[in-house]
């Protein structure tokens, strides 16, 4: 399967389950979303399919190929992206550098290919702040910028890396509704482009709305999926998410 696939995946730490075999698929072209409750264990599989944090059972495969062992820069160089719950940019670098650093995937020529990026490199950069306004903080240090703003530049690195699949961990959380608006959209239309979307977000509106398949995470076991016309009525997601209002 051309995506991201993880099988009975398991993970504890200590005497605390925080993952019990879990397995969910999200294919290329599509935006399959992973929703539940705080501590219902999404940030940690999300690590766990990154390379981030090593699972105590189960499998990860990409694009069909088992990278349970794998590092994580390895399946990042596969073409494996990721954005982050809180902020992981490259303070004391530009809005711009930020960008441009995230699409080189390969660890071993990073800093030739960063001190001396090409014409088509840069190229490649400003279509990408021109597309998501950030032209006016191009030479911005990062770290004066607002939280929304920032998380918008983590969404341009991950642009720039041209991935096959991407897990997103709460991208719209600290945006204003325009700024979650236009985030939903590029989802959506990196979806269509082939892209595998892993979607884990708290913002039920942009869920409903673009979200191809949902699956629910509660404890640490899976309570529920389907698509969002099944999942908005599924009494099990009620009870322990959603809610009846």
């Amino acid at each position: 399967m051309k995506g991201i696939e993880v099988r009975n995946i398991s993970k504890s730490f200590g005497g605390l389950q925080v993952l019990d075999k879990v397995s969910l698929s999200a294919p290329s072209g599509k935006v399959t979303a992973l929703i539940g409750p705080n501590g219902a264990g999404k940030s940690t599989l999300a690590n766990i399919i990154n390379g981030f944090t090593a699972a105590d059972l189960g499998e990860v495969l990409f694009n069909g190929n088992n990278v349970s062992k794998d590092h994580n820069s390895k399946r990042a160089g596969r073409g494996l992206a990721r954005t982050f719950q809180n902020l992981e940019l490259f303070k004391g670098k530009s809005v711009e550098e930020n960008v441009l650093l995230g699409g080189y995937r390969h660890v071993n020529k990073w800093l030739r290919w960063a001190i001396f990026p090409s014409t088509k490199d840069l190229g490649h950069v400003q279509k990408i702040l021109t597309e998501l306004n950030l032209q006016q903080q191009r030479i911005q240090d990062v770290s004066a910028l607002s939280f929304g703003q920032a998380k918008i530049v983590e969404l341009g690195r991950v642009m720039a890396i041209n991935a096959s699949a991407i897990v997103m961990d709460e991208p719209a959380a600290g945006l204003t509704a325009a700024q979650t608006e236009e985030i939903g959209e590029w989802i959506k239309g990196t979806a269509a482009s082939g892209t595998a979307v892993l979607l884990i977000e708290h913002n039920m509106r942009i869920i409903m709305d673009i979200a191809d398949y949902i699956y629910v995470l509660d404890g640490g076991k899976l309570i529920a999926e389907g698509p969002p016309s099944e999942i908005m009525v599924n009494q099990a997601v009620l009870d322990a998410y959603l809610g009846t209002d």
